[in-house]
């Protein structure tokens, strides 16, 4: 297993130094930039909007961070239009048990649906349990592992050892195996999580299981309704949860998934798909906001998924996908304790789902502005250079991964090359669990590192990675506040 959890630890190591461009700096003095309590955004919310945004946006700048570690370079050439945006205000709206139902259906269809099993002593038939020797026999060898995770200098024996000792334990448990299948048809009401996890969190889940034949998943729904945090939440993963799950989800993910790289063709009817379902959901309006490949290598072999995400619409306004967050348990005061409203779909290039989560639906409670009045681009561009002077090469995106891989003194180049305009969740004062939905734009750009002694670019195995697009920036367009992970 060591070579399975390396793999994992590198993951985790990764995301865990990811650090966005939106996070505090390390110098303190933010004095430039509006602050998100100066009374400013509170005056501005209920002025409308005299005419629509409809602007040539053409701005280019150079400027220098505070420590002069990070170098910036602004240059936008596009067209921006969009009616007047709204603000709403809106609250966590918690999955029921008969919603649950619902969407597990508009996503698998009219299957039995089962209760999973407690992970400590899970009961089997005898068909389950041959499927399960089945499939860990055909990877009980070295070159199938191999094959699998595409590294030949590694010999897999101690995964293979693990295999075998679940092969034994479930052919000896086949011997005293009912019949038919022993478990509880899923009664889609929340149960406490101690049933399923040690140690218990405190919150109420449903755990479900399907089994397609080829293919099994398993839904999780976590439900927190307390004052220290919330937690909503549906997700659907390959695999039943128990066993040796995530060699079982690897295995079924490859046999999905090696396929010939998505055409466009595909991708569009993937995003066609994915909008049906979730019109078919019942939890509110969404739409399908954004759509990318995920190719990854196992030696020579390649694995593509289909990402695509989706955020919910207020008066036919999506939100921006990918905004950031605090941790859940954050005391800062503007820290909303409830994860991002947001879908996201993961599908084989031949459209079989890999993964689906929804997490924290939210319900209106009243739109306080219909359409909302918005700063220039000129003064909100002022404010975003103010946000980034204050912002050193330590705070870049992938900044800790590439400094410990390369193990000297590093600097970074920020190119800024587009705006997007659209709706952003912030945290209402003074009320906990209360948000609104206010007029955003994110600035996206790409991220180089360099030498901080010789000037050389500095190229590291995940170059690709940290020079892709992403949000650098985040603003409230009603008051030019920077809208921090929140």
């Amino acid at each position: 297993m060591k070579q399975l959890k390396k793999r994992l630890c590198g993951i985790l190591s990764i995301v865990m130094c990811i650090t966005a461009m939106t996070g505090c700096a390390a110098n303190p003095d933010r004095g430039s930039v509006t602050s998100k309590n100066n009374g400013v955004f509170e005056q501005n919310m209920t002025v409308a909007a005299t005419a629509p945004l409809d602007e040539q946006l053409q701005y280019t700048d150079t400027f220098t961070s505070h420590d002069g570690t990070a170098e910036y370079a602004i240059n936008f050439d596009q067209k921006m239009t969009s009616d007047p945006l709204p603000i709403v205000e809106v609250v966590p709206r918690f999955f029921t048990g008969e919603e649950v139902k619902q969407i597990a259906q508009v996503l698998f269809g009219d299957v039995d649906f089962y209760e999973r099993e407690p992970e400590e002593d899970p009961q089997f038939s005898k068909e389950q349990l041959q499927k399960e020797i089945n499939w860990m026999s055909s990877l009980a060898n070295t070159e199938a592992m191999q094959e699998l995770y595409g590294n030949d200098e590694y010999d897999y024996a101690e995964e293979i050892d693990v295999l075998k000792l679940f092969m034994q334990q479930y052919t000896v448990q086949m011997e005293n195996a009912p019949d038919e299948n022993p478990h509880k048809p899923c009664d889609w009401t929340f149960k406490s999580d101690a049933i399923y996890n040690t140690p218990s969190y405190g919150n109420s889940v449903i755990y479900a299981t399907v089994d397609l034949g080829n293919v099994n998943y398993k839904i999780y729904v976590n439900r927190r309704d307390k004052n220290d945090y919330k937690l909503n939440s549906f997700s659907v993963q390959l695999g039943d949860g128990l066993g040796y799950d995530g060699c079982e989800m690897d295995y079924m993910r490859a046999n999905l998934c090696r396929t010939s790289e998505p055409t466009e063709e595909q991708i569009s009817a993937l995003k066609e798909k994915a909008q049906s379902l979730l019109n078919q959901m019942g939890m509110g309006q969404w739409e399908v906001s954004s759509a990318s490949v995920l190719k990854e290598m196992y030696g020579d072999t390649p694995e593509y998924q289909v990402l695509i995400g989706a955020t919910p619409v207020f008066n036919n306004v999506h939100s921006i996908f990918g905004q950031p967050m605090m941790g859940l348990t954050s005391t800062d005061s503007n820290a909303s304790n409830y994860h991002m409203t947001s879908a996201v779909f993961q599908f084989s290039a031949n459209g079989d789902l890999i993964y689906f989560e929804m997490t924290s639906p939210v319900e209106v409670q009243t739109v306080v502005n219909e359409g909302t009045a918005i700063l220039s681009t000129e003064e909100l561009m002022e404010k975003v250079k103010d946000h980034l002077s204050l912002t050193g090469a330590q705070e870049a995106y992938l900044y800790g991964v590439v400094e410990s891989w390369y193990q000297k003194p590093i600097s970074c180049k920020i190119e800024m090359n587009r705006m997007e305009f659209g709706l952003a969740r912030v945290k209402v004062a003074n009320k906990d669990f209360t948000f609104y939905y206010v007029p955003a734009f994110v600035v996206y750009g790409s991220t180089h590192f360099f030498d901080a002694e010789t000037g050389e670019e500095v190229v590291f195995p995940y170059e690709e990675t940290a020079a892709a697009e992403r949000a650098l920036v985040w603003i409230n367009a009603v008051d030019g506040s920077i809208i921090d992970a929140t």
